[in-house]
């Protein structure tokens, strides 16, 4: 494979990295209202006295402190499951298309030798589609070792005004999304 396709995948694994590192900077919640109803989901994008504010797919959402029973930070487990296993699985394919080789000619004098050369030939399809079942299960291993053992955190309001000013300063830790 020449270098400027290496160059070229190498640039396309960091691109992938780089991307990944950078959803680092948002907090993802989810707020579970009083009547059990299905919780609001969105990146936190700040707060006020009395609400919280989650940027959402259909623009920013302001939810009340006196709606919501309780909330809950960071993605589940799945979630980084699957963004582990997609990440290995691409970067996997990407370093067994790099590491390919191809085989050395057989002597031409040896009747056998063809045949089993054969046997242990791959093309560089095969060995990127290694690379990336290989990749796959390593991101997944690696996901959810860190899903499980990254702390998460639920904030019980209950709809009370004492448990909001108690969890006031816990939201200024958190990074703020804008769009």
């Amino acid at each position: 494979m020449n270098s400027l396709l290496k160059l070229l995948l190498v640039n396309a694994l960091m691109f992938l990295l780089s991307m990944t590192v950078a959803a680092q900077t948002k907090m993802y919640m989810r707020l579970y209202p009083m009547n059990f109803a299905k919780a609001d989901r969105g990146f936190y994008a700040g707060h006020t006295n009395n609400a919280v504010i989650l940027s959402t797919k259909s623009g920013p959402d302001t939810v009340l402190f006196s709606k919501i029973s309780k909330i809950k930070t960071k993605r589940t487990v799945g979630h980084g499951i699957f963004i582990g296993a997609l990440t290995g699985f691409f970067a996997g394919g990407v370093t067994g298309l790099i590491a390919h080789k191809d085989p050395a000619p057989t002597d031409p004098n040896c009747y056998l030798c063809g045949a089993f050369a054969n046997l242990y030939y791959t093309t560089a399809a095969e060995d990127a589609l290694a690379g990336s079942i290989l990749g796959a299960a390593a991101g997944t291993l690696v996901a959810t070792v860190v899903g499980v053992t990254k702390k998460k955190e639920t904030l019980l309001i209950s709809g009370e005004e004492g448990n909001w000013k108690k969890i006031l300063p816990i939201l200024e830790t958190y990074p703020v999304y804008t769009q």
